[in-house]
């Protein structure tokens, strides 16, 4: 029975949705694109996930997307230089079609192609996205 409950769970919930997979990938796609642009790569860091998870789960409850508290995000980072983008997809969450929309809009892109930045933190919450990188 557990087999049972399992499998359909696997089914169930989109693969990118699980185990972190989604913002794996999508890092994976933003450090090629940043390389593309002869910068280096972003490297994960808990403290920013925390705080990209947090503004994730603040536009899931406000359903809307936001940059409210940014200032809060970026005190808390230990950083002089933040950027932070945010996103919403739905009905169904993929890093390649996050990529590209922030790709494809100029000030997004901008941020993921920022010299300075150095760590990420990102996340995804009922499908709302945060991407929060530092120095």
């Amino acid at each position: 029975m557990r087999a049972l409950v399992l499998a359909l769970v696997l089914v169930l919930i989109p693969a990118a949705a699980r185990c972190g997979e989604f913002e794996d990938e999508l890092l994976t796609r933003i450090n090629a694109w940043r390389q593309e642009h002869g910068l280096d790569a972003l490297r994960r860091d808990a403290r920013l996930d925390a705080l990209a998870l947090e503004q994730a789960r603040a536009m899931r409850a406000a359903k809307r997307l936001s940059h409210d508290g940014f200032d809060e995000r970026f005190d808390r980072a230990g950083s002089n230089h933040c950027v932070e983008n945010a996103g919403l997809l739905w009905p169904e969450p993929a890093a390649k079609r996050q990529f590209e929309g922030w790709r494809d809009s100029p000030g997004h892109n901008e941020n993921l192609l920022d010299p300075e930045i150095r760590r990420a933190g990102l996340a995804m919450d009922g499908g709302y996205t945060a991407f929060f990188s530092c120095r």
